[in-house]
């Protein structure tokens, strides 16, 4: 019984000394006050769809109570970005037809901190995802990609923040 106690105490021991390294205001290192988006690189042939996470990202960035929304040049650290790949993939299938598709953006995300020159949070598996009626067309696969970009946004914004 004893030494059941003292591996559970050892456990809780090594959780609590695990988390201790983040903070409760969402993460990120306590001398990172201001966060902007720097470079975003679009590996793809899908025109546009880096710009367009530029904005999402900044726009998620405004009203964080963790930091301060800065343009790159003056922020502690910066999102840098590069989508590899936009994907149409069938979604729902009606008997032999696609009815759905599920627009994919794959790519990967980084903190750096700006102030101590290294890399503060990474994901090289970051997936947003939108879909749209097959029969929608341009317009609807256009909202797709949008919500696919803000999606890989929103991922990207709470995982440098969750500290988890």
């Amino acid at each position: 019984m004893n030494a059941i106690r003292g591996i559970t105490g050892a456990i809780v021991s090594l959780a609590v000394a695990g988390c201790a390294y983040y903070s409760v205001t969402g993460g990120l290192p306590d001398h990172i006050k201001t966060v902007g988006v720097d470079t975003i690189v679009n590996e793809t042939v899908e025109s546009g769809v880096d710009e367009m996470l530029y904005r999402a990202l900044g726009d998620k960035l405004v009203g964080r109570p963790q930091f301060r929304y800065a343009s790159s040049r003056l922020a502690d650290a910066v999102i840098r970005g590069t989508i590899r790949n936009v994907v149409d993939e069938p979604f729902v299938y009606s008997g032999d037809r696609v009815s759905e598709y599920q627009i994919v953006i794959v790519g990967e995300a980084v903190l750096y901190d700006r102030l101590r020159r290294r890399t503060v949070w990474s994901n090289n598996t970051l997936r947003g995802t939108g879909k749209y009626d097959a029969t929608g067309g341009t317009i609807a696969r256009e909202e797709a990609i949008n919500s696919a970009v803000a999606d890989f946004a929103t991922q990207t914004i709470d995982g440098m923040t969750s500290g988890w």
